[in-house]
């Protein structure tokens, strides 16, 4: 189903075509820092445990964002069944809560910091 909004797809507003392109450059930042850590890990890089670290935030900060910007450009039809939007955002939450609260990222990131610099946390 095609929202129609001042008698056109929402798709061909200049607005929307803005929001659209936000939301793939979020998600190719996520995917290429997944990736990176990914490397990382597999080549026993020091600064791996970081990058996944980074990888998680990345990718859970895009994960809302997204669905938070989805169920804007779908208006009210992003919150009913009519489509799966609210769905999307929901998870987000729920994921980035169990894995990626931005708090608990940035303590693991000074600790690690901390101990590769050899001071005691």
């Amino acid at each position: 189903k095609t929202r129609i909004q001042f008698g056109r797809p929402i798709g061909v507003n200049q607005a929307i075509k803005h929001m659209c392109s936000d939301m793939s450059v979020r998600t190719e930042a996520a995917f290429t820092q997944v990736c990176f850590a990914a490397v990382c890990l597999a080549s026993g890089r020091h600064d791996a445990p970081a990058q996944a670290l980074a990888a998680r935030t990345v990718a859970a900060n895009a994960a809302t964002d997204n669905g938070a910007t989805g169920i804007h450009i779908h208006g009210g039809m992003g919150y009913t069944y009519e489509h799966n939007a609210h769905l999307y955002l929901e998870r987000a939450h729920v994921y980035r809560h169990l894995f990626a609260e931005p708090s608990e990222v940035l303590a693991e990131l000074l600790a690690q910091d901390l101990a590769q610099d050899g001071v005691a946390a």
